[in-house]
Parts: C-alpha cells; sequence; structure tokens
C-alpha cells in the first residue's frame, strides 16, 4: 500500500497537500503504509503540508530529492509539525530522507517519527532540519549508503543512531543539545566513523536512561568548532577536537574519553589550542594535544574538589607553548597517570591555588619508564604553593623545565628524580629505607638550587643514592637553602671530579 505524489505541480514547482487542517493518517493494520515525496524537475519540489503527515506510531514518509534539491514544509510554519504530532505515540512509524550531493532536502517543520533513516546516492548529500528533530525514548536514526551532512537548527533528539561507517557529520548551532546514543558502525564494532560538530557552546546528551550505554561509541570525532563550551557526560569513544583557542569541552562528573585530544583537524577547519574543564572526576584513556601547529592547549581545569581525579592514559600531555596550565583549583584534587607502557610527557605547568594541596599520583609506573614534567610546580615565594603529594612510584622522573614546590615526594623502589638547572623546594620525601636517587643534572648554568626547607630522604629512611650528573660544560653545582637537609646511603658522581 502507499501512495507517490509525482506531479505536475501549481505555483512555481509547489505541491500542496491537504487544503484543510486535516492530518493524513495511516491506519493500516501493520503501520508500514508508505508516502513518498518526490522532488522533481517539471514537478514539485516543495511540498506544503497543512497538518501533519503520520501518527500513532503508523506510516513511513519518504522525502526524495535525489533528482532536484526540495523542502517539505509545515505549512503552519517551522515550528509546527510536519512529520507525526509528538514525540510519544504521536509520532510516525518512519521518516525517510533520500538525497544527492548538490539536491539538498530541507525540512522546514518538527519532526516525530519512531525510526528515522537519512540516505544518500552519493557522497555530500545534505539534510537541514529547520526545526526541532525528535524520534522518542526508543527511536532510531540509520544513515545509510553514502556519506552526508546534516544539519539541526533546534534541541534534538536521534536515539540510537547508526552511521553505518560512512563519513556521515551532525552540525549543531550556538546553545543548542543534541540528545542520542551515537555508533559509528552497529554491524562491525571494529569500524570508527562519524563526526558531531559544534559551533559553539552546546551539550551531546544521551539518550538512554541506562547510563552504562555509551554516548558515541566509535565515532571519529566530537568537535568544538568555535568560541563556547560544549558539555559532554557518559562514555565517550571518540576524539575530541578543538577549533579554536576558545574552544572548551566541559566534562561532567563520571565522564569517559575513550580516545585522543586535538590529533586530527577538523572537518574544513584547523586544531587550535581550546581547553578542557572538569566538573568532577574524568577519564581520557588517550594523548592530549600535539606539537604540531596549533594543536596544543591552553589548559586543563580540575574540578574544585579534593576527592575528585583525572584519570590520564595518554603518553603525551601537550599543552602549549606560552601560558599552557593545569590548574588546581582551591580545593585541589587528583591528576592519575595510568599509562604503564610508554615514558610520559606532561608539557604543562602545573597552577597551585592553595598551599599543600592537589596530588599528581604515577605510582602504578615502572621503572623502565620515564616521566617528565615540562614545566613548573606550584610557587616558591615568601608565601609558598606547595603540591600537596607528588607519587613517581618507580619511574624515571624528570623535574627539569621549571621551578617545583612539592610538599611531599613519594618515590617507590628504584624510583628516581633527576633535577636540573631550577630551583626546587620538596618540604619531605616519603620512600622505603635505601631505596629512591635524586639526580642533579643542570642542563643550562650548570647550577642546581634547593630553597630553605627541603628534605631529601630522612634520617629513618635514607635515599638509596645523591648522584652529580657531568653536565655538558663543567661541574654541578647545588646551592642550598637555610634549613635544607640531605639523607641518603651514597653520594655519587657520574665522573670524577664532578660537583660542588
Amino acid at each position: 500500500q502507499g501512495f507517490i505524489f509525482n506531479t505536475d505541480a501549481i505555483n512555481g514547482n509547489v505541491l500542496n497537500l491537504q487544503a484543510a487542517n486535516v492530518t493524513i493518517n495511516f491506519n493500516g493494520t501493520d503501520g508500514t503504509g508508505r508516502l513518498v515525496l518526490l522532488s522533481k524537475n517539471g514537478a514539485a519540489t516543495d511540498f506544503n503540508v497543512t497538518g501533519s503527515l503520520g501518527g500513532n506510531l503508523k506510516g513511513i514518509i519518504e522525502f526524495n530529492t535525489t533528482a532536484v534539491a526540495g523542502q517539505l514544509i509545515a505549512n503552519a510554519g517551522p515550528a509546527s509539525a510536519v512529520i507525526g504530532t509528538n514525540n510519544g505515540a504521536g509520532r510516525a512509524a518512519g521518516f525517510v530522507v533520500s538525497v544527492a550531493n548538490g539536491n539538498a532536502a530541507t525540512v522546514a517543520g518538527q519532526v516525530y517519527a519512531k525510526d528515522m533513516v537519512i540516505q544518500s546516492t552519493n557522497a555530500g548529500g545534505q539534510v537541514n532540519f529547520d526545526h526541532i528533530v525528535d524520534v522518542g525514548t526508543d527511536g532510531t536514526t540509520a544513515f545509510k549508503t553514502a556519506a552526508s551532512k546534516v544539519a539541526i537548527t533546534q534541541n534534538s533528539n536521534f536515539g540510537a543512531t547508526d552511521f553505518g561507517n560512512l563519513a556521515v557529520q551532525i552540525t549543531v548551532p550556538n546553545t543548542k543539545t543534541l540528545t542520542g546514543n551515537f555508533t559509528g558502525d552497529a554491524s562491525n564494532n571494529g569500524n570508527t566513523a562519524g563526526v558531531i560538530t559544534f559551533a559553539a557552546n552546546g551539550t551531546l546528551a544521551s539518550g538512554n536512561a541506562d547510563a552504562n550505554v555509551a554516548v558515541t561509541n566509535n565515532i571519529k570525532a566530537i568537535e568544538a568548532a568555535g568560541v563556547g563550551v560544549v558539555q559532554l557526560s557518559g562514555t565517550h569513544t571518540a576524539e575530541l577536537r578543538l577549533g579554536n583557542a576558545g574552544s572548551v569541552f566541559k566534562l561532567a562528573d563520571g565522564t569517559v574519553i575513550n580516545g585522543k585530544v586535538n590529533q586530527t583537524a577538523l572537518i574544513g577547519g584547523a586544531l587550535a589550542g581550546g581547553a578542557i574543564q572538569l566538573d568532577g572526576s574524568a577519564t581520557i584513556t588517550g594523548d592530549i594535544g600535539n606539537g604540531g601547529g596549533n594543536a596544543a592547549l591552553q589548559g586543563i581545569t580540575l574540578a574544585n574538589d579534593a576527592s575528585k581525579t583525572l584519570t590520564l592514559g595518554g603518553a603525551n600531555i601537550i599543552g602549549a607553548n606560552a601560558g599552557r596550565m593545569i590548574d588546581f583549583q582551591a580545593n585541589g584534587g587528583t591528576i592519575k597517570l595510568t599509562s604503564t607502557q610508554n615514558n610520559i610527557l606532561v608539557d604543562f605547568d602545573l597552577a597551585i591555588t592553595t598551599d599543600k594541596t592537589g596530588v599528581v599520583d604515577a605510582s602504578s609506573l615502572t621503572n623502565a619508564q620515564t616521566l617528565t614534567i615540562k614545566g613548573n610546580i606550584g610557587i616558591i615565594a615568601a608565601n609558598n604553593k606547595t603540591l600537596g603529594q607528588f607519587n613517581i612510584g618507580s619511574s624515571k622522573t624528570v623535574l627539569n623545565a621549571g621551578d617545583v614546590a612539592i610538599n611531599e615526594l613519594v618515590i617507590g623502589n628504584n624510583g628516581s628524580v633527576q633535577f636540573a638547572h631550577n630551583t626546587y623546594l620538596i618540604t619531605k620525601t616519603t620512600n622505603a629505607a635505601g631505596q629512591g636517587k635524586i639526580i642533579f643534572n643542570p642542563i643550562v648554568n650548570n647550577n642546581t638550587t634547593l630553597a630553605a626547607g627541603t628534605n631529601l630522604g630522612s634520617a629513618t629512611n635514607p635515599l638509596a643514592e645523591i648522584n652529580f650528573e657531568a653536565p655538558a660544560g663543567g661541574a654541578t653545582t647545588l646551592n642550598v637553602g637555610k634549613g635544607v637537609n640531605l639523607y641518603a646511603t651514597n653520594i655519587t658522581t657520574a665522573t670524577p671530579n664532578v660537583g660542588t
């Protein structure tokens, strides 16, 4: 059963459906009655609807612009329903939009359909929704045949969405929310496809009440293209891309990003050094930023809560050359580094707001790994602002690109810390007796300074070794402030007659 409107149009290729306020209902027992609106040269390209098409979870409406661009229009205006009547029992059973490259389909009305299909005969088909799209709590959206681009203009719910291993892009305008659960390829979890791009401020929300259902699952990326804050929650397997220095991803408590940040250029744009903000605990498993172009981040701001943790699984956490900062707010918080397979670089300053707050937990690192913090940690001044605790595990940790203020340095078995030409305040060292190594290896000026109040090792638990490396160009000079205490079983040099 079905109807095909493919006829001569009047008034400039416009076909008016329903002269009165009557909705076309599909009352067949199986609800699969189909209405096809075919945009065609020499016939209708614009379809005006008074009332709406479908409802009662019955009827499949197809809008086809593969031959020529066209519009499906709610005669009462775009804020009126054109497909179905509401996002519950008033939905149509299905809405199919068929497009082709260069022949866009524009839907100027609200869409309420339980199952939606968007298909392009070739790559590049465009679908424009001028108002709400809502498939309801149990609805679905499927992309088929070839890659297409979908632009929404209002808050919309796409439900359980399958990108079908196609290079699909959904664009979301400023201040709008896109709801759904998006999968790169539901038939093959090994494939990754689909990009969701936010123009400025916006929210990506789950359409499923079950918090264990991922919001995005093996899609290519979520993009923040302009100045604004994009809010994420739940679990995502996707890359996060920042396209403007004013772009921000804000992660709700419990957000998990199984992917990288700022590794691949945006669709039609370039990466920029935006920022990440946390409202609570969050996990990012991949690298953050890179050294190419403007891909390094401006900053990461932790939640203002000592009980919250940012878990980082990447090997490279890269900030911009100037002003890059991981910000511990007044109540601190924890950064946990979990990669045990690679050396780790954190190319950020660690900014401390309140003295003796904040934790860097690298306790799981092994002696085969080098952890480099390439920036300042805290502030050494009349009013010191020290990082509460830095646990390096058994790693070889290098602190070589800024002054360092740490309240408690925890060194695991066989762990070591290398100081360079900067000033270091380590109030307390925690280590097992005869474990832990401090290396003085200044790379500029051949001088290392230990600020007043520094304690390396203790009388009860001395370090295994304090070592003077042989810097390029001469001896190592250790400048010691008032009240500095060094405890070690051995004091050694890399070569004879080095160290002062």
